[in-house]
């Protein structure tokens, strides 16, 4: 009699204490806080390991997707972890992370469009911001500030003047691999003289056509630079491209050639028909909806100081 009470006492201990532990995993975990669209590492009762993209959640279930696009339906009671796994920059997990500001590369545009209503913020070196926001899907317009010339302008403005541009683009894609677009640049200088500080109007003006995809893409622009009343003879042009390397990396370039009527010529300062060529090269830090350019800018004048040349970082968000 004893034995089989000591035995009926030791099977509800083991069922208490099963109870127990079960109550104790899910106090730990607040499900309300789960958020369908990001990604969790979850920690199953029998100690299995998953990470998915949460894309739905009921009162009992919340459902994931792997990288392998396998859709898993997880009861609450089965789960004894839920852990969001983030950084500031990006996910720590595997899963493949898209370009998600393919319509710019350091400064220059591509051709692939925003959609409407995105808003694309900008921050460059610091002291140079720009915001761009899709008007429709085949407008969009940004404008921008340098910061040092507009705090002086505030402090005196008749001596100084901000520094800002815009950049308005109009464009479609045409099929699936190639967009092609309008855009101008338009950047807003002071001008210093004896008698005053003005503003002058400096830009180009080109068409874009860029193929791939938003990963891997390349970009040539063919238009017209100008600088005050004065404009080139010959066309300027860019080629700027990406190509992803890893899957949270790519590396970026973006390249200029004027003509020597705005600058001095590359290749014989006496040839007014040659080009003021300008480079960069770099690596492009890809985050959901953030990205993180570390790029070096070189051209002739860089050079005699900065052999690899000069260092440039981009932050920009898509909002």
């Amino acid at each position: 009699m004893k034995t089989k009470n000591l035995s009926k006492t030791k099977q509800m201990l083991i069922i208490l204490l099963f109870i127990g532990n079960i109550a104790y995993s899910q106090e730990t975990i607040n499900y309300s806080s789960v958020d369908s669209g990001e990604v969790y590492t979850i920690k199953l009762a029998d100690q299995t390991k998953l990470t998915g993209k949460v894309f739905n959640k009921d009162a009992n279930h919340v459902f994931i997707e792997t990288e392998g696009k396998i859709q898993i339906k997880l009861p609450f009671n089965k789960i004894k972890t839920i852990k969001k796994a983030t950084s500031f920059l990006y996910p720590k997990n595997e899963f493949e992370i898209s370009n998600p500001v393919p319509s710019t590369y350091l400064f220059a545009p591509s051709a692939i469009n925003l959609k409407k209503g995105e808003l694309v913020f900008q921050n460059k070196n610091i002291f140079v911001n720009t915001l761009e926001v899709g008007i429709t899907d085949y407008v969009s317009i940004g404008a921008g500030f340098e910061m040092t010339s507009t705090f002086l302008s505030l402090v005196d403005n008749e001596y100084f003047k901000p520094i800002y541009f815009i950049k308005p683009k109009m464009g479609f894609k045409v099929s699936e691999n190639f967009h092609i677009a309008t855009n101008a640049l338009l950047f807003f200088i002071p001008m210093f003289t004896e008698e005053e500080t003005k503003n002058k109007m400096a830009g180009v003006i080109s068409g874009l056509g860029t193929y791939g995809t938003n990963d891997n893409n390349i970009t040539l622009g063919v238009g017209y630079s100008f600088a005050d009343q004065r404009h080139s003879k010959n066309p300027a042009i860019s080629v700027s491209g990406i190509s992803k390397l890893s899957k949270r990396t790519a590396f970026i370039t973006e390249n200029w050639f004027f003509s020597s009527l705005v600058g001095e010529s590359l290749f014989n300062t006496s040839n007014p028909s040659g080009y003021n060529a300008t480079f960069s090269y770099g690596v492009r830090l890809l985050g959901e909806k953030m990205v993180i350019d570390l790029a070096l800018i070189n051209n002739k004048n860089i050079l005699k100081n900065w052999i690899i040349g000069m260092p440039n970082i981009d932050i920009t968000f898509k909002l």
